[in-house]
């Protein structure tokens, strides 16, 4: 699956920021741990653009922070059956 956030340029206090286009993609794969695991990778900020935010704040007015760079991660997700036996660990 895939996301777009489109922001366009906004006004900030001195003068207009950037916008930014983030894409974030998931794969899924089904069945690879046995039935009912799922393992899912996925990045987010695809293209590695430059993210703004804009806050208003009461007491410092309107503040802009920056972040870039890429997030990746790896999830495995199910339902495992486990039981403990005297030699150790055992999947079932």
């Amino acid at each position: 699956s895939g996301r777009l956030l489109h922001v366009g340029d906004r006004r900030g206090t001195d003068g207009w920021v950037d916008g930014y286009d983030r894409v974030d993609i998931t794969l899924s794969r089904t069945g690879l741990f046995g039935a009912g695991a799922v393992l899912r990778l996925g990045v987010s900020n695809l293209f590695d653009d430059t993210i703004t935010f804009l806050r208003r704040l009461p007491d410092l007015g309107l503040t802009a922070s920056e972040y870039g760079g890429q997030s990746f991660w790896v999830g495995v997700h199910g339902n495992f059956n486990l039981s403990f036996v005297r030699q150790g660990l055992t999947w079932t």
